[in-house]
């Protein structure tokens, strides 16, 4: 498991492919997931992890971004060896596929996540150079791995991003709440987003994120490759 820390938009449920459900119990005790999108390119859930949940070894033909919403004290298993970890809010974490991991809650207090998981026969993004960014925005890499990229965006009071499209998905996870603005596809919404929303922006589709509001805010966008 490769591990990418970084210290830490926005959830459109009108998108074809994406649904927000009820949150499900998993397999295992203590653990929780909310599915947020669903889509032949990606699927993106959100997991809560109680004191005392704690997932089996396992495996996965694809990779995994995992980004942590909340403070917590997890327990990450790689192969034979196991790593206690204070996590915090906005780290990045990277599992290879088929690399055989698990995570665990051993603290006293439950901790979130949000789980990104490009589809193993999805149609391959196209590629293209970082956009411009406009003023008052902030880019910066955390994470490059061969079927992703994730890069935390910030956005300053009143900064507001040119339209542009990519010729690859994304997916875009918020880490700060409160409000945003949405242009995409030629219709604007102004919402307020908690922490951990997430929407999905189709390949090739004008979109904009612009921040209305008095404080900065910052957003995951995930490009699935």
């Amino acid at each position: 498991m490769r591990i990418v820390s970084i210290t830490a938009t926005l959830a459109v449920l009108l998108l074809a492919g994406l649904t927000l459900d009820a949150q499900q119990a998993t397999q295992w005790p203590g653990i929780f997931r909310t599915p947020l999108v669903d889509n032949p390119s990606a699927a993106v859930n959100r997991f809560t992890f109680q004191p005392g949940g704690r997932e089996k070894a396992h495996t996965h033909p694809f990779g995994v971004v995992l980004i942590v919403l909340s403070q917590g004290e997890g327990e990450l298993l790689q192969g034979t060896e196991t790593y206690t970890r204070a996590l915090q809010a906005g780290e990045v974490y990277y599992t290879e596929p088929q690399e055989s991991h698990a995570w665990a809650n051993v603290g006293s207090s439950p901790f979130d996540v949000v789980i990104v998981t490009p589809r193993v026969d999805r149609v391959p993004g196209g590629t293209a150079p970082p956009i411009p960014l406009a003023a008052g925005i902030t880019a910066k890499m955390a994470l490059d791995s061969p079927d992703s990229t994730v890069r935390r965006v910030e956005l300053g009071p009143g900064a507001r991003e040119t339209v542009h499209s990519h010729p690859y998905d994304l997916v875009v996870v918020p880490m700060t709440a409160g409000p945003m603005e949405l242009q995409l596809a030629g219709k604007t919404e102004t919402k307020n987003y908690g922490t951990g929303d997430a929407f999905f922006v189709p390949r090739n589709t004008p979109h904009a994120l612009a921040n209305p509001g008095k404080e900065s805010r910052a957003v995951f966008a995930v490009a699935i490759k």
